[in-house]
């Protein structure tokens, strides 16, 4: 929709590198439209966030269990830091993560008996081809 709007507005309007591009666009004969979601549901579906996520290979209910179970979080929530320890719910669930919220973004507490596994999930997001280091 901007840009069917940039292309019918009058041309002063813009500064001189929009102009330039503007003309350019302009150039190819081409007719754009805005197509609502309904009837396009191909690019609808496309914009959706879920399919835009990053899924990671992490079963939280797993990661809930373990912090529970290890010795290192019982002594990581009493420790005295700058750190800011918050249980954090996981959207509807009754499931909980411990996090730091100290930078105002969650930042969950992985504990030792996982750290391998969320390192290497997390690693081979940067070596997406067949020869990833994972």
């Amino acid at each position: 929709m901007p840009l069917v709007h940039a292309l019918t507005r009058q041309r002063d309007a813009w500064p001189p590198r929009q102009r330039r591009h503007l003309s350019a666009i302009a150039e190819f004969n081409c007719t754009l439209t805005h197509l609502p979601g309904k009837i396009n549901p191909v690019a609808d579906a496309l914009c959706r966030i879920k399919i835009n996520a990053v899924q990671l290979g992490l079963d939280y209910n797993h990661l809930a269990k373990e912090q529970q179970q290890d010795p290192e979080t019982t002594a990581v929530r009493t420790a005295i830091t700058a750190l800011q320890w918050k249980e954090v719910p996981l959207g509807d669930s009754n499931i909980s993560i411990l996090c730091d919220v100290s930078t105002g973004r969650p930042h969950p507490w992985i504990p030792s008996s996982l750290r391998r596994h969320v390192f290497n999930l997390i690693h081979g997001l940067s070596h997406p081809s067949r020869r990833a280091t994972t």
